[in-house]
C-alpha cells in the first residue's frame, strides 16, 4: 500500500483516535509549543467517561492544563519537567513529579514498563510519507518508538525540523 493511502485511511477525529485507549492508559503527551491541544482535550473527555485513571507523562506543558481542569481525578499528570500547566497539581500533590535532567528524559521514556500511546503533534507528510516532529523532539521520538500506539495531530503550521526527528506514516496509528 502506498504511504498516501495509509495516511488517508488513518485520518480520523480526535475523539475516535483516543476512544480505544483503556481507562488506565499510560500516555505520553508532547509539550512546549507542540502540545497537541485538540487531542489533549479529546483525551480529557475520554478520561471523564471511561472508568479508571489515565496517567499522562509530559515535558513542560505551557499555559492552561490542555487535558482537564486542575485537580481532576480522571487524569494523573506525571511531568518530567514542570511547566505552568502542571505546577498547581505538583504543588498540591495531585501529580507525580519525576525529577530528572532534561538529557535523561528520552532514556527514561524508552525504559517505561508500559506506554499505551504517544500523543504528539507533527508537520504534514513530505513527498515520501515522513512526518516531522517539528519543534518538540526532546522526548517525542523516544515516546513514539516506545509506545504501543502513536496518535498524531497534524499541524500544517508546524515547521519541518531536520535530523533525527521523523516518523513515517506507516509508524502512526
Amino acid at each position: 500500500m502506498a504511504w498516501i493511502d495509509q495516511y488517508r485511511s488513518r485520518v480520523t477525529t480526535a475523539e475516535a483516535a483516543v476512544s480505544t485507549l483503556p481507562g488506565d492508559a499510560v500516555v505520553y503527551l508532547s509539550g512546549n509549543a507542540a502540545t497537541p491541544r485538540v487531542l489533549a482535550k479529546a483525551l480529557g473527555r475520554h478520561a471523564e467517561v471511561t472508568p479508571g485513571r489515565i496517567t499522562c507523562g509530559h515535558v513542560l506543558l505551557l499555559g492552561e492544563d490542555p487535558v482537564l481542569a486542575r485537580d481532576r481525578a480522571e487524569v494523573l499528570h506525571r511531568p518530567w519537567f514542570v511547566g505552568p500547566a502542571g505546577r498547581a497539581q505538583v504543588n498540591s500533590g495531585h501529580a507525580d513529579y519525576v525529577p530528572s535532567h532534561l538529557s535523561e528524559i528520552p532514556r527514561m521514556v524508552r525504559g517505561l514498563p508500559r506506554l499505551d500511546a504517544a500523543v504528539v503533534m507533527v508537520a504534514p507528510p513530505d513527498a515520501h510519507g515522513f512526518l516531522s516532529l517539528g519543534v518538540e523532539v526532546m522526548a517525542s521520538l523516544a515516546a513514539a518508538e516506545r509506545a504501543d500506539r502513536v496518535i498524531v495531530q497534524v499541524n500544517p503550521r508546524m515547521p519541518r525540523i531536520f535530523g533525527n526527528s521523523f516518523l513515517h506514516v506507516s509508524e502512526v496509528d
